[in-house]
């Protein structure tokens, strides 16, 4: 009589890994979603404060206004796009052939707590030959019409949550630039 080899699982052994692994990967995915979420949110965020950088950059290198302007995608609604230019004499009005940057999906403006100047379509900051925010290019750093109370600044959420913000704040006329979460966009 020969002896029947024990090994491997049994059916049951199986179903029972099964199960945990169902159960931990239940636990674990809206956890991994939210991660994701707010790594979106806070790229987003932070190419934009680095285009309002980049604006205010060049306009005190090159001795000109610059302006950077953001928009929520006429193409894809769940998207940011912004673009960093040479401002026109009249910056409501977008010049052709201005080349658009793009975030990730799943994120959108906060209309009702963004404070920059805006003309409906898009949000604006120019920033004058001293790399001062102002209203127009033509105006000077302590004399401008641009308002700071509130101070200027864009919020952004992910459309997947309504819990997470993120904002680019533009907090002193000489042109402190600085980012917030959540609260800190209120």
């Amino acid at each position: 009589m020969k002896k029947q080899a024990t090994a491997g699982f049994t059916l049951l052994e199986m179903l029972a890994v099964v199960t945990m692994v169902g159960i931990l990967a239940a636990i674990a995915v809206p956890s991994w979603l939210g991660f994701i979420n707010r790594q979106q949110l806070n790229t987003a965020n932070d190419k934009i404060y680095q285009a309002m950088r980049q604006a205010q950059s060049r306009a005190s290198q090159q001795r000109e206004a610059w302006q950077v302007s953001i928009r929520q995608s006429p193409t894809t609604p769940d998207t940011v796009e912004w673009a960093v230019y040479k401002s026109p004499t009249n910056p409501d009005v977008l010049p052709s052939g201005i080349r658009w940057e793009q975030s990730a999906n799943s994120i959108q403006i906060d209309a009702a707590g963004s404070t920059l100047p805006t003309t409906g379509s898009f949000y604006r900051m120019v920033f004058n030959y001293k790399g001062c925010p102002v209203w127009s290019s033509n105006e000077l750093c302590t004399q401008s019409r641009l308002s700071f109370n509130p101070i200027p600044q864009l919020n952004l959420s992910n459309t997947n949550t309504s819990f997470n913000k993120r904002c680019v704040m533009v907090t002193t006329r000489l042109g402190a630039i600085a980012t917030g979460a959540d609260e800190d966009c209120n």
